[in-house]
């Protein structure tokens, strides 16, 4: 970004219609290239993450889960046990 080539001249017409001449940044293209490929890469990290939390999420609730007999059906100490 600091690097002067990335700056090119430009003209910009303002709104009273005079003319300025200014420099604009242009990011150089292996720059933009690497940019995309982190960021993809980033995502599909996110993506993966996302997916082992849901599955862990899963097993856990599948694995603490009561069964139906012990739900709510007035069985008394035998529904602690469960």
């Amino acid at each position: 970004m600091t690097s002067a080539e990335n700056w090119e001249l430009v003209k910009l017409r303002r709104n009273d219609g005079s003319e300025i001449e200014t420099r604009q940044f242009r990011p150089d293209p292996e720059e933009e290239r690497l940019r995309a490929e982190l960021a993809a890469n980033a995502n599909a990290n996110l993506r993966r993450l996302h997916i082992a939390i849901e599955s862990s999420r899963r097993f856990w609730t599948l694995r603490n889960r009561r069964p139906n007999f012990c739900r709510g059906h007035g069985m008394g100490e035998d529904a602690a046990a469960c």
